[in-house]
Order: structure tokens, then C-alpha cells, then sequence
């Protein structure tokens, strides 16, 4: 009896032998040494005052909106897919998105930074995707912004092989090489490839989903926050387990994974680009570009970091605020006069916005003059207190901590009672003289943040 052919792919009569595929863990992550995995404090561009740079952690990660502050500048970079640079095959660039978010001082943003062939949804294969990055608001439960992750590249010792579509923009590009997968477009995933036979990779996961699972049942990449994006879907193996096609990259929808030649098990394709997003709630002057080729979108922005989202390079989110300006003063109750073992005194300062300022608010530190005899005196239920005439008048008390010394108050998480540009509120403190002085005249150390004053003059006189 004739020998029975070998099952093959959906039993097709199995090819001729071909050039052996690379292991998938083959390539090594070309890590940038100038990229900390911690975020980075950073020069901001005027007229914001601070910038922070949050980089790839392989976890979700958290950023409170300081005090005062009512507009958070973001700018979001996703991830490159794998790369088979010994092929000559290279993964999408990943894609980049932009605005200005409305939040309220102490609400926390979420925040992903997409890895290639990790963390942040891209889709499993011989080359896996990138992964997405962005901002979710946990308080409107709907993303902000989203950078669409590249495709992952597929590569064969023959040459064969295709590069990863580049992330979105609004749309993700298709892969190239022989059935890839499509680009995601806006929230709907890109298309698996497939052959004739039945063979295909997954489709890229819908805004919200993870990525399609391939022919074999592998599953597709996964978003680390539900609703953030879609997962890239999976690349196609063939039965011996050997990947043939590559991974879809993450985005506000996925890529669609590639799926390779039955008749020509060497041949495979690119996974398709996620798609980006940039009209969050919130979100005023959105923009989204989608990555070129093997390289990042809008590497032309200041604060653009080399390398970052070029292919099989991690993303980046680079947020920028402005914290509102004070100006500090001497002021409030008038000059103070003091007797030792007499009466309680009340010295302190005025604090003027000097711009929209409503909801600011500081840690205040005051401090006794070495040498003066003073004391500061318990008026709380019990404790130390620090007293705000707001600017509409009315009163707040916040309680504060004395050092060990007794010479400094520490109030933290002070309301300072201002509204828009040129408010004053007046804010002070109680203390007696207890003793010889060494000047008749002398004032206390207010510092609101990091602005400095002298308080009200304090005059000393003998019993």
C-alpha cells in the first residue's frame, strides 16, 4: 500500500521542506540606556512649569494631578513591534497622540506604557506587536488618549518574511509580505490574515476587546485596563508550534495578526498597526499621527526622546502642567505687640494669585526666630492652628505638627482660599513671648510651597 502523506496545515499535502524559522525569542530587545523605568522629572516647555516622564514598567501606572492645577499637556508615544534586524525585517514604528486634558487637582490618571512584544496588548507571533500607550480616566471610565502600537515583523533564513505595519494615527497600516494583517481603523480592529486553506491570524481586538485568537486558538494580546483600547491579534503557528505569521499591535483597536503561504510554510507576513485616539473627554486640541515605517511618529516633537517607539522600542508618555504662581507677602492682622507671660499675638502673611488659582493649595511651614523668646501657642481642640481669611471672606482652620525642637509648624494640604488672578487671602498663626527677647523687633518664617515671606512684625516690650 502507498505510504499516506503527513497531515499538514487543514490537510493540504504537506510542501516541500522548507528553511528553518527562527525561534520567536530569538531577537534581543535593543533597551535604551538613556530611558529609566521610573518616571523622570523633566524640563518643561514654557509656559508650563513642570514635566514628568513616565516610561515602560510592564505595569499600570498611576499620576495625581497636583493641586491647583486644571489642564495636563499630554503627549503619548505606543510601542515598535518585533524586529528581525539580522532579516532585514522590522516591526511598525509606534504611532504618537497629543491634547490638553481638563482635570480636577487630586484626581488620579491611569497610565500605560506600551513594551514591544509585552506589556500593553500587542498580539503574540513571530514577531509580536507593540504595545499601545495612553491615559484612562478612572472617574469618566473612558480613555483620553491612545498611541496605536506597530505590527510585528515576520522573518525566514530564505529572506522571506514581511515588516509590521506602523502604528496609528487614526488608522494602524496593514503589514507587509505575503497575508498580513490590516490595520486597526478608529475603534473597529484590523483583519487577520489568511489563505485560502483556512489558515489565518487573529483579527485585532475591537475598542474595549482583547486580540483575536489565530487557526490554532492562541490567543490574542490583551489591554492591561479594560477599555482603554483593543489587543493585537494573534499571528498564525503552524501545527509543529512554530510561528509563521506575527502579531498585531495594540491600539484604541488592534492590528490583525498575519498568517502565512500553506504551500510555502516560509513565507508569512506583518502584523497590522493599532489604531491611535485623541478626543477623550476632556480633551481639547487632539491630534493623532501615525509612526513611518519602522520608526515613530512625530520624532520632530522638543520632547521627543531618541529611540523611543522606533521598532522593538518601548513608548513613552510625557505629561506637562502648570502650577498656578503666588506671590507671598508680609500681612493680615496689624503689627503684632507682645509682653512675656502677656497676651496671644497673631503674625502672618497675605498670599496673592497670580493667576487662576481656585483650589490651590500648599503645605505651609512656619518657623520661630532663634533667640526671640517666642512660643507658639495651642488653640485647636487641642493642637496648633493655622488660620485662612479666604478671598470671599470667609474662615478655614488647619490643624499643624511641631518638630521636636519647638520651633517650626508644619500644616500640610492647606487650602489657601484663592480664586482667579489677583485674589489675596491672609493666613497666621498664634504665639506669646515667654522671655528676654534679643531684638525689640523681629517676624516669623511663613513658606507656602516654595514661596517664602516674613510674617507681620512682631514688637517685643518689657512687662
Amino acid at each position: 500500500m502507498p505510504q499516506q502523506p503527513d497531515p499538514v496545515l487543514d490537510a493540504v499535502p504537506e510542501p516541500a521542506p522548507a528553511p528553518e524559522a527562527p525561534a520567536p525569542e530569538a531577537p534581543t530587545l535593543r533597551v535604551l540606556a538613556n530611558v529609566a523605568a521610573a518616571p523622570v522629572a523633566s524640563t518643561p516647555i514654557p509656559p508650563y512649569t513642570d514635566c514628568l516622564r513616565l516610561n515602560a514598567t510592564g505595569a499600570v501606572q498611576s499620576f495625581v494631578v497636583p493641586d491647583g492645577v486644571t489642564v495636563i499637556n499630554a503627549r503619548v508615544w505606543g510601542a515598535g513591534g518585533q524586529s528581525w534586524p539580522d532579516y532585514r525585517h522590522y516591526g511598525g514604528g509606534g504611532g504618537f497622540a497629543s491634547g490638553d486634558i481638563s482635570v480636577v487637582p487630586g484626581e488620579t490618571l491611569n497610565v500605560v506604557v506600551g513594551q514591544p512584544g509585552g506589556f500593553g496588548g500587542g498580539g503574540t507571533g513571530l514577531g509580536a506587536g507593540g504595545g499601545l500607550s495612553g491615559l484612562y480616566s478612572p472617574r469618566s471610565q473612558r480613555p483620553l488618549l491612545v498611541a496605536g502600537g506597530g505590527g510585528g515583523s515576520t522573518s525566514f533564513t530564505d529572506g522571506s518574511g514581511g515588516n509590521g505595519g506602523a502604528g496609528g494615527g487614526h488608522s494602524g497600516a496593514a503589514g507587509a509580505g505575503f497575508v498580513p494583517g490590516k490595520g486597526a481603523v478608529g475603534a473597529t480592529g484590523g483583519a487577520g490574515g489568511a489563505d485560502n486553506h483556512g489558515n489565518r491570524g487573529g483579527r485585532g481586538g475591537d475598542l474595549g476587546s482583547p486580540g483575536g485568537a489565530n487557526a490554532r486558538g492562541v490567543p490574542g494580546g490583551v489591554v492591561p485596563i479594560t477599555g482603554l483600547g483593543g489587543g493585537g491579534g494573534a499571528g498564525i503557528q503552524v501545527p509543529n508550534g512554530q510561528w509563521r505569521g506575527s502579531g498585531g499591535g495594540a491600539g484604541y483597536a488592534g492590528g490583525g495578526g498575519a498568517a502565512c503561504d500553506a504551500g510555502a510554510a516560509s513565507v508569512g507576513g506583518g502584523g497590522g498597526g493599532g489604531s491611535g485616539f485623541a478626543a477623550g473627554p476632556g480633551v481639547s486640541g487632539g491630534v493623532t499621527i501615525a509612526g513611518s515605517g519602522r520608526y515613530a511618529a512625530n520624532k520632530s516633537d522638543p520632547l521627543y526622546q531618541a529611540g523611543i517607539g522606533d521598532d522593538y522600542q518601548p513608548g513613552q508618555v510625557v505629561l506637562q502642567w502648570r502650577v498656578p504662581a503666588i506671590t507671598v507677602v508680609p500681612g493680615g492682622p496689624p503689627d503684632v505687640t507682645l509682653r512675656p507671660g502677656g497676651e496671644t499675638g497673631y503674625p502672618g502673611v497675605r498670599v496673592r494669585a497670580e493667576e487662576e488659582a481656585t483650589g490651590l493649595r500648599r503645605t505651609v511651614r512656619v518657623t520661630l526666630p532663634p533667640g526671640e523668646g517666642l512660643q507658639f501657642v495651642e488653640e485647636g481642640a487641642p493642637g496648633y492652628t493655622l488660620t485662612v481669611w479666604d478671598a470671599s471672606g470667609g474662615l478655614s482652620y488647619s490643624l499643624g505638627t511641631l518638630s521636636a525642637d519647638g520651633q517650626t509648624l508644619t500644616f500640610t494640604d492647606v487650602l489657601l482660599g484663592l480664586a482667579g488672578a489677583g485674589s489675596i487671602s491672609t493666613m497666621w498663626v498664634a504665639v506669646k513671648s515667654t522671655g528676654s527677647p534679643r531684638h525689640a523687633d523681629t517676624q516669623l518664617a511663613f513658606q507656602v510651597g516654595d514661596r517664602s515671606s516674613n510674617s507681620t512684625p512682631i514688637h517685643i516690650v518689657d512687662r
